[in-house]
């Protein structure tokens, strides 16, 4: 079995495949907010398993696991969500906290976690920010999205957005297929917006599968991502590319529901 995420607005397009959250330590008391994050292991790790194991239940349905050897992306300190759903960052010289979640965990968190997110985030998380978020929509026969319609929707300017046309790169046996999956990619790794449409089911083990997907990453890197997107990912999602809004109308037409 593989997991995946559900789609939950009304428009039932998109789902969040990750989603990277932050906001100031203070958050978790006002006696964090003067503490330097550099000389402060103890005292911050104490604030993460108290408060923020907390929170992260009321919202996601499961907490901390184990404090991590060591920090990553300039995190001095880092915890391991239960079941490897995803990661607790803290120790920044911004003196923010960072909470990732993967695809893994924004399939298996509790149903709502998106509007209770969304109002953590609003209404009581200071100074919050989303650092990263990842919309997927999926195809499971194949027959309104693949690698070789994303090609052809290439050609008809379908992820021109304004400006430049944007690079495209192409993954996997394309001429001759092995059964191993292609991915036909948007934009540049490192960029803000991101996007892979690949062979999921091939990719999963399944060579004969059909399951196709498209996962749209954005990156707060140069732009500014709204929290509205928690609420609603398929706007989102159909608004990054002017294909996604031909496959929106398509699936309309036909009756589909992914």
């Amino acid at each position: 079995p593989v997991l995946y995420s559900v789609p939950s607005d009304e428009y039932g397009f998109a789902s969040h495949d990750w989603v990277t959250f932050s906001f100031l330590q203070d958050t978790l008391g006002a006696e964090f907010s003067s503490i330097d994050p550099e000389h402060a292991e103890e005292t911050l790790t104490y604030a993460v398993e108290i408060f923020l194991d907390q929170h992260l239940y009321e919202i996601f349905g499961f907490g901390l696991l184990q404090k991590r050897e060591k920090g990553m992306h300039f995190y001095k300190f880092s915890y391991e969500l239960q079941d490897n759903l995803g990661m607790v960052l803290y120790g920044h010289n911004s003196k923010r906290i960072a909470i990732q979640i993967n695809g893994t965990g924004c399939a298996l968190a509790r149903k709502g976690w998106e509007q209770r997110l969304y109002r953590f985030l609003s209404t009581f998380a200071q100074r919050p920010k989303l650092n990263r978020v990842d919309l997927a929509h999926d195809d499971f026969t194949g027959e309104h999205l693949s690698v070789d319609l994303a090609n052809e929707w290439d050609s008809k300017s379908g992820f021109w957005c304004g400006g430049r046309q944007p690079n495209v790169h192409h993954f996997g046996n394309w001429k001759r297929p092995t059964g191993k999956g292609r991915s036909f990619c948007v934009g540049d790794r490192t960029s803000s917006k991101y996007l892979r449409i690949y062979e999921r089911g091939k990719k999963e083990g399944d060579c004969l599968s059909l399951w196709t997907r498209a996962e749209v990453e954005f990156k707060s890197k140069d732009r500014y991502i709204p929290l509205d997107i928690l609420l609603s990912p398929s706007q989102y999602f159909i608004g990054a590319y002017p294909c996604f809004e031909w496959l929106a109308k398509q699936l309309e037409k036909d009756f589909c529901t992914p």
